[in-house]
């Protein structure tokens, strides 16, 4: 017997089984669906705890040791561009360095960095932690 046979009207085949698989899906998975929920739950509150209480809790940035980087610049052989990276110096004052080095030659002494148009003593005690030693030619 078919549809036309019963007076019945013809549904689609594709939209019933549909609908068929979609009541019996939710209705006889329902349990294991809530059942699959509860234990990733629960695997998730574990692995909280394992790494949180377990293992000493989460890294703290804001407890590292701060890292201070250190260098040192020669100043008889460095550009601007490696000079302005020195604390208080600027662009222009990096220039006049390497003018004044090309004009009158090199530094004999750190001291004389101050002949420099814009070092004075302040800046010149802000700067020789960063300055190398000059050595004897």
């Amino acid at each position: 017997m078919n549809a036309s046979e019963n007076n019945l009207p013809e549904a689609p085949a594709q939209e019933s089984f549909a609908r068929r698989l979609k009541l019996v899906l939710w209705k006889e998975h329902q349990p294991f669906i809530l059942l699959l929920l509860v234990c990733c739950l629960i695997g998730m509150v574990a692995y909280f705890w394992i790494h949180s209480i377990v293992t000493g809790g989460l890294i703290d940035i804001d407890q590292a040791t701060p890292k201070i980087a250190e260098f040192k610049i020669d100043i008889n052989t460095a550009e601007w561009p490696e000079i302005v990276v020195l604390p208080g110096v600027g662009e222009k004052l990096a220039k006049a360095i390497v003018d004044h080095r090309q004009s009158a030659g090199s530094f004999q002494t750190l001291d004389a960095i101050q002949e420099v148009s814009g070092i004075g003593e302040k800046k010149f005690e802000q700067l020789l932690p960063f300055l190398h030693p000059i050595q004897d030619r």
